[in-house]
Parts: structure tokens; C-alpha cells; sequence
């Protein structure tokens, strides 16, 4: 069995590496603005400077909401939904062929992969949260996981 302060290690580990794609992306969508709403524009996306503001936000909140571990299912679910349409616009590898449908398939495949770890995480919420009070930590934690992965 797992101690709680190795599970809470671990835990933020796995909440870091996801949601630090979802932080840089946004932060790189904030500096390089007009090359992202150009790219956006030719995909065929209207209302490009909402849904990019809209991008960058949802990416570095939800991200950062992840990383600290504060409502991670809700963020979670937001991200699930989020790359969606983004997979679906971005990385339509059925219109392409030859080295540009692989490019872009394996973009759309990494997208599902990362939802499919945002679902788990959405369901599991292991680790520490951020603001939660020291006495409350570690024990409350265990006895979701071992419930949650004896269903």
C-alpha cells in the first residue's frame, strides 16, 4: 500500500505533466495572437478574436485549476469538452493525405489520449488539494482512491 504523502507526490506529478500543455498552449496563444487568429481564420473559424480569447482563458484557467488541484473534475470536463471541437476543426486528418494526414492524425490521436486522462481524472480527483486544511489532508484521500478503484 501506497502512503498518502507519495500517492500526493505522485498525484500533483500527474496533474503537472497534464495540464502544463494546456498552461504553455494558452501562454503561447497570448504572444503569438496574430499568427494563432490567422491560423484560425483559415480554418474556417468566424468571431476568431472571442473564440481565441476564449481559448487562451479556458486553457491557462482550467490548466492551472488541474495543476492546483482546485475543482480538477470540473476542469477537467472542460477540457474533455473543449478539445472536442478543437480535434474535430484543427486536426481534421481526413482531408489531408500522404505525411500532412499523419501530422495530423497523430495530433488528433494525442488530443483523445489526453481526454482520455482527463476523464480518469475527472472521476479519481486524487492528490491534495491546494487549499485544503493541513489536519484534512492525506486519510481522506486513501479512502476515496481505494473506494473508487474497488467499483
Amino acid at each position: 500500500m501506497m502512503n498518502d504523502t507519495l500517492r500526493n507526490c505522485i498525484a500533483f506529478l500527474g496533474r503537472l505533466l497534464l495540464s502544463q500543455i494546456f498552461i504553455a498552449s494558452g501562454v503561447m496563444k497570448v504572444f503569438a495572437w496574430t499568427k494563432t487568429a490567422e491560423h484560425m481564420q483559415q480554418a474556417g473559424m468566424v468571431a476568431v478574436p472571442f473564440f481565441l480569447a476564449a481559448a487562451i482563458f479556458v486553457e491557462i484557467v482550467a490548466g492551472l485549476m488541474i495543476l492546483i488541484n482546485w475543482n480538477a473534475a470540473f476542469a477537467a470536463w472542460v477540457l474533455f469538452l473543449y478539445l472536442i471541437p478543437v480535434s474535430v476543426i484543427f486536426h481534421n486528418f481526413w482531408k489531408y493525405t500522404g505525411q500532412m494526414q499523419e501530422n495530423q492524425m497523430q495530433h488528433f490521436v494525442k488530443n483523445v489520449t489526453i481526454m482520455g486522462g482527463l476523464l480518469m481524472l475527472s472521476v479519481l480527483r486524487t492528490g491534495r488539494t491546494a487549499f485544503q486544511p493541513s489536519e484534512q489532508r492525506g486519510t481522506m484521500e486513501t479512502h476515496q482512491l481505494e473506494h473508487e478503484l474497488a467499483v
